[in-house]
């Protein structure tokens, strides 16, 4: 069981697991921890030399610069572009020889005992901005607009059944409702827009978000042009109706109508 700090709202208290390690790797700061914590549990990894390495496709390259930046006392080298100008990567020096063996003990990224002991509010973040998106943001390449969702989603595919239950379990820890359901052979978390659930998570990561990625946070601003979700608008009538046709980023549409 996670450790609880009374100090916190119930909130796993953070830093233990960083405590250890910043013990034998003195300069590394929590934030820097708490960045590389959110980027294993998304798109980072560690090798078995105990690099810390992230890539991402060019387009993402501010993103990954914006890390690249706050863990540059990390690393030996700059980032790097792709022979085919396709990605760009980073990878820090060996020092979390420490955190290899504790995620990857069993012979793949796995969730390590004591998991909930490193979450806080910017790991959601980084976890958030590698792998999560909004609802309706896409599909086979296609916007797709879904009435009423302001529901946001986590990609969880490194993670079993039993790990994504904890996952659950974690997120349920700071007052966030989440479900993870099967799709094809991985698993997407899913965080509901009901009872405002998804706007709490979006208001608690929000602050630790670089602004090239808050395209992922759903638009929850009312509108003054009938009912709006998201980036959708229901269109009224003369009479002020609502007439089952719906906006979206300036292409009328039907309701569960895709559009490019």
């Amino acid at each position: 069981m996670p450790t609880i700090n009374p100090l916190n709202s119930g909130k796993p208290k953070s830093g233990l697991r960083f405590d250890r390690i910043r013990q034998s790797r003195a300069k590394l700061t929590q934030e820097q921890m708490d960045i590389i914590i959110g980027s294993i549990l998304g798109d980072g990894s560690v090798d078995k030399h105990g690099h810390f390495t992230e890539e991402h496709s060019i387009k993402q390259a501010d993103y990954l610069l914006w890390k690249y930046n706050l863990l540059r006392d990390l690393c030996a080298s700059e980032p790097k572009i792709s022979k085919r100008g396709v990605a760009i990567r980073f990878r820090t020096r060996k020092i979390f020889e420490e955190l290899r063996e504790e995620w990857y003990g069993t012979g793949r990224k796995a969730l390590p005992e004591h998991f909930e002991e490193y979450l806080n509010p910017r790991v959601f973040a980084i976890w958030f901005m590698d792998d999560g998106d909004k609802k309706g943001s896409s599909h086979k390449g296609k916007t797709v607009e879904y009435l009423a969702d302001f529901g946001m989603r986590l990609s969880i595919c490194c993670f079993n059944r039993k790990e994504s239950r904890r996952i659950e379990r974690a997120f349920a820890l700071f007052g966030i409702v989440a479900r993870a359901k099967r799709e094809g052979k991985y698993y997407r978390l899913s965080i509901p827009s009901s009872n405002g659930n998804s706007k709490k998570f979006a208001d608690m990561i929000k602050p630790y978000m670089t602004e090239c990625m808050l395209y992922k946070i759903p638009d929850f601003r009312p509108s003054e042009r009938g009912k709006h979700w998201g980036n959708k608008r229901q269109i009224k009538d003369g009479k002020g109706r609502f007439t089952g046709r719906y906006e979206a980023e300036g292409v009328e549409t039907r309701q569960g109508a895709a559009h490019a």
